[in-house]
């Protein structure tokens, strides 16, 4: 229990099946070899600089995740970047980067009205983004696909930098609005509550 913690290790911080429990409310985490970060939090928590190496990421928050800096630095399948918010907290998010070509994000914030966002400049990027939200997802992306949810009353807005596959987005009652640098390749978009404030609006500036 600390008001800042700043860790470093070679070989990981916690692990999937054995995370690092804390009470603080900010950290700075990284790994200089292969291994894990993997922390849970009691409170809400934010995240200066959490750097692996060359391992995943994971950490659950019973309140808001504030993400300034959060990175898995080796670009590989097994290095995800999992951000979980409980408790009724919101993601806000400044950078998660999982690399653009194999390691996946996956975000969730599904109790109370939390929200998924990222802030002015910030971005996601990640093979594959998948993020749930109560209320409402925001975020500005680099990534190849997504399969996103709003599970309450809230719109689904997407700002991607290149092309992007929506492979299954969809939102409970609200507008889906998706842009693009590149070809949007929809498998399944749906907006589920049919009213004239839920429209889809797919926007490809480039391809």
């Amino acid at each position: 229990t600390t008001n800042v913690l700043t860790a470093s290790a070679a070989t990981g911080i916690g692990s999937g099946a054995d995370p690092l429990d804390t009470t603080i409310a900010t950290l700075a985490a990284s790994t200089s070899g292969t291994g894990p970060i993997a922390v849970n939090e009691t409170n809400g928590v934010t995240l200066i600089n959490v750097i692996a190496a060359n391992g995943p990421v994971t950490v659950t928050a019973c309140g808001t995740i504030n993400a300034h800096k959060v990175v898995s630095s080796t670009d590989a399948d097994a290095n995800d970047i999992a951000l979980t918010a409980t408790g009724g907290g919101s993601l806000a998010i400044d950078e998660v980067n999982a690399g653009t070509a194999n390691g996946d994000v996956l975000l969730s914030a599904t109790t109370g009205a939390a929200t998924i966002t990222t802030n002015a400049n910030g971005r996601v990027t990640g093979d594959t983004l998948t993020a749930t939200a109560v209320n409402g997802i925001n975020v500005t992306t680099t990534a190849n696909s997504a399969d996103l949810s709003v599970t309450g009353a809230g719109a689904l807005v997407v700002r991607e930098l290149n092309a992007l596959a929506l492979t299954d987005v969809d939102t409970a009652n609200g507008p889906i609005t998706v842009t693009a640098g590149g070809t949007v390749t929809a498998t399944d978009v749906r907006s589920l509550t049919d009213a004239d404030a839920n429209d889809i609006a797919l926007t490809a500036t480039v391809g």
